[in-house]
Formats: structure tokens, C-alpha cells, sequence
């Protein structure tokens, strides 16, 4: 009797240590109590709790799968375990887990909504539904029930019955976090943007403050072309999280949309010292300052985007197809031409058979003045895409480099059959048509040379 009253005692110290936050004095009283009692299920329950909170989630999970064996009839045990797999991303062990927690606790719909989201996320529509089905014979007034199979028909592309079932979860429960933005979210998904607008009021408020709403309602208001309003709830999350990439991030798009660079500039500014890895901000703020060109914008716009260059070299996964592209661009913008030309190789490895992305190469390497290699690549786009203009440019350009001058009226002449109307083949049929002109005033002059001489000898 004393041993055990010792372990309470223990457990009781563990529980004043969980709640201060101190894990490892918790876990070390915990297992002090089991070690005198190893078959008390809320004891390895707790002791989950504590190593997941401490962030030893495999060594919780294990406490969890004891407590359960000891208490097979407890729900709480085998849901965590479930819990966890999804934490980690597998969704596929979890399943059985909720399962087993379902049976025990029919009525309960915790498990069943985590098994819906679980199927949801592996692409089981059909089980998810199915689960869904049942679970209404036992709880069918939960609303995180009909919320959770609203997930997996927006992702088999049914707004309407998502729609349907998310206006139910909202019936049941008006106080549901998130189910006024997401019903907003499905109704602007089909086009709805005052249906949203309405719903996205309705969230922010229900839950005053609630930072994600705000987000979703400013980017209805701008899609409906309410600018003003958009860019004051962006400011107001502002104001309560002064340091929002997204908020940052929309205010300086919306002044993008404005035409007003400067303060764009002053945003993406504030970005770039919060985390200058996010929504592309450095390719974009290199971007605008090329194009405003003031003093110091050069040099500028150089260092950011051989930032990103470096990172997209290091991190490739983190950029998208468009993301390199429009990096190895800038880069041929900025006049770092080796750089341009190690992204436009990065972008054609990733889509080798698009006629863009060898004209994309092509244009780097002339820059680069590797003509070879350039001519070369320009061909090869042509190959894929024979009406492309780009390329046909591209080798008129190298053909007058090289004084090759019939070449170059070759490729102008394919060009403007394509396109008669492009300026910068017009530029270069016009730069033709002078040194055509030089040609034959320089052959005039040598004959009239030597009709002078042949005179004089006569």
C-alpha cells in the first residue's frame, strides 16, 4: 500500500510538471511510478502525452500502444496512435488505428473524422464515403463529420455536394472554426465571389480576429476589384501580426496591380529581411527594380537574384518549373549571363522536350557569347517548334555576328513569314536592308574606280 501510494504521488508530481512544461522531469517521474506499478494504461497514456510534447514521438507512440494493450476497451489510446501516423505522414498505418478506436466508441465521431481526413488524404474517396455513411447511422449530428467529407469531395472536384455538406456542418454547429471560410473558399472556387465575400464576414465574425479569414475575405475583395477595402484587411492583419509574410506579400501585389512600384518595393523590402526564401520574393523585387533602373537598383537587383540563384542550386525542389524560368530570365536581364545560362540548363532538364525552354538556353548562351552552343540550341527549338520566331531571331542575330550576312537574311525572311509584324525582326530586316545598301554603294565605288583608271590608261 505504501509502494503504491508512493506511485500516486509520482504520477501527481508528473501531472504539476506537464502543466508547468517541463517534460523531462514529468517522463522521469512517470516512469519512476510505472517501475512500481508497470500495468496502469493511464500511467503509459500520460506518458505518451508527455514524450509527445517533448517531441519523442516515436518513443510516445510506444506508450500509447502499451497503454492500449493494457486497456484494449479505452478509445483514447488508439486514436493517438492514429494521430500520430498521420503526424508523420502516414496516413496508411493510421487507418487500422481509428479503426479499432471507432469500434470501441461507435457513438464518438473523433475517430471517424480522422479516419474520413486520413482516406481523404490517400485519395480513398470512395472509403472516405463510405465512412461517412455509416458513421451518420451513430453520430450524424456531428458537424466535424460532415466538415471532414466536404474535404474529400472539393478534392474529387464536387463543389456542390461539399457545398451541401458544409452548410449541414454549419447548421449543426455555427461555431465551427473554419466552416464559414471554407464554404467561402468552395463558393469562390466556382466563381461566387459575393457568396464568399458574405461567408468569409460571417467567419470573421463568429471568430473575431481570426487571421485566415481575414486573409480569404481581402483576396475575395480584390478579385471583385474592391482594391481599397482589400488592402485595409491586409493591414488590419498587419496589425495584429506585424510579421504575416502572406499579409506582406498581398499588400505588395495589390500595389503591383496599382501600378505603384514604390510602395510594392517598400513591402517586398520588409519581406526579404523576414524570410527571404518565401513567395519568391527576391526574383520578384529584383524584377521591379530592373525595370525602375534608378541608381543602386542594378547592383541591387544583382545581389537578390544571385541569392536565389544560389538557393535554387542548393534547393532546387523549392522552385517550381515557372519559378526557374523566370529566374534564369531575370538572370539574362541583369546581364549575369554564366548564371542565366546554369538556370536555363536546370530548366531544360526538367521539361526536355519543351521548344521554350531550348529557346530559353538558346538565348542565355548568346548572351554568354558561347555562339555554338547558342546556334545549336536555337536549332533544336526549331526542331520541336518550327514556327517558333524566338529562335529564328536568335540566329539571324549569330548569323550577323559572324558576317554572314545571306544566313542572316535567311532567318529574317523565315521569321517574318511567321510573324510580319515583330519589331525586333523588323529591326534587324531594316539593319539588313542598310548594309545591303552600304554593299552596293561600295560596289559602285569600285567600278567607278576603275572606269577612272581604265580612262586615265586610254
Amino acid at each position: 500500500m505504501g509502494e503504491w501510494n508512493d506511485a500516486e504521488h509520482h504520477v501527481e508530481r508528473a501531472h504539476a510538471f506537464f502543466e508547468a512544461g517541463h517534460w523531462d522531469e514529468a517522463e522521469s517521474e512517470l516512469r519512476y511510478a510505472l517501475s512500481i506499478d508497470p500495468h496502469q494504461p493511464e500511467w503509459h497514456f500520460n506518458l505518451g502525452l508527455t514524450l509527445d510534447a517533448a517531441g519523442r514521438h516515436a518513443d510516445a507512440r510506444r506508450a500509447f500502444i502499451r497503454s492500449h494493450e493494457l486497456s484494449p476497451d479505452h478509445s483514447a489510446a488508439p486514436l493517438m496512435v492514429g494521430m500520430m501516423h498521420t503526424r508523420e505522414g502516414n496516413d496508411a498505418a493510421s487507418i487500422s488505428w481509428f479503426e479499432k478506436a471507432a469500434s470501441i466508441v461507435p457513438d464518438d465521431p473523433t475517430p471517424l473524422v480522422q479516419h474520413i481526413a486520413a482516406l481523404t488524404r490517400l485519395g480513398e474517396h470512395d472509403k472516405a464515403e463510405v465512412v461517412y455513411y455509416l458513421a451518420q447511422q451513430t453520430c450524424d449530428d456531428s458537424a466535424d463529420l460532415h466538415a471532414a467529407i466536404a474535404e474529400s469531395l472539393i478534392a474529387r472536384g464536387l463543389p456542390e455536394r461539399a457545398i451541401w455538406c458544409l452548410r449541414e456542418a454549419g447548421k449543426i454547429d455555427p461555431r465551427l472554426p473554419g466552416v464559414w471560410s471554407r464554404l467561402a473558399e468552395v463558393f469562390a472556387s466556382t466563381g461566387r465571389l459575393e457568396r464568399a465575400r458574405q461567408l468569409f464576414l460571417k467567419e470573421v465574425r463568429t471568430h473575431p480576429g481570426k487571421i485566415e479569414a481575414m486573409i480569404g475575405l481581402g483576396k475575395v475583395l480584390r478579385e471583385l476589384g474592391r482594391v481599397t477595402e482589400a488592402d485595409e484587411k491586409f493591414r488590419q492583419v498587419l496589425e495584429l501580426v506585424p510579421d504575416h509574410l502572406e499579409a506582406h506579400d498581398l499588400l505588395a501585389s495589390l500595389a503591383l496591380h496599382v501600378g505603384n512600384n514604390e510602395r510594392a518595393i517598400e513591402f517586398f523590402d520588409v519581406l526579404v529581411k523576414l524570410d527571404p526564401e518565401v513567395f519568391g520574393v527576391r526574383r520578384r523585387l529584383g524584377e521591379i527594380l530592373l525595370k525602375r533602373n534608378a541608381q543602386g537598383d542594378l547592383q541591387r537587383a544583382r545581389e537578390l537574384l544571385l541569392a536565389e540563384h544560389t538557393l535554387m542550386r542548393n534547393q532546387p525542389q523549392l522552385f517550381s518549373d515557372e519559378a526557374v524560368e523566370h529566374l534564369s530570365g531575370l538572370l539574362m536581364d541583369a546581364g549575369l549571363a554564366a548564371e542565366a545560362v546554369r538556370a536555363a540548363k536546370v530548366n531544360l532538364e526538367r521539361r526536355p522536350g519543351a521548344a521554350q525552354a531550348m529557346h530559353l538556353l538558346s538565348a542565355a548562351c548568346f548572351q554568354a557569347g558561347d555562339d555554338e552552343r547558342a546556334s545549336d540550341a536555337a536549332r533544336r527549338a526549331l526542331r520541336l517548334a518550327p514556327t517558333m520566331v524566338g529562335p529564328m531571331y536568335n540566329l539571324a542575330l549569330s548569323s550577323i555576328r559572324q558576317k554572314q550576312w545571306n544566313r542572316a537574311r535567311y532567318w529574317v525572311r523565315q521569321a517574318r513569314q511567321v510573324d510580319p509584324d515583330d519589331a525586333t525582326v523588323r529591326r534587324l530586316r531594316l539593319m539588313l536592308i542598310m548594309h545591303t545598301g552600304l554593299e552596293v554603294m561600295t560596289g559602285i565605288g569600285h567600278v567607278c574606280r576603275r572606269l577612272v583608271t581604265r580612262t586615265r590608261v586610254s
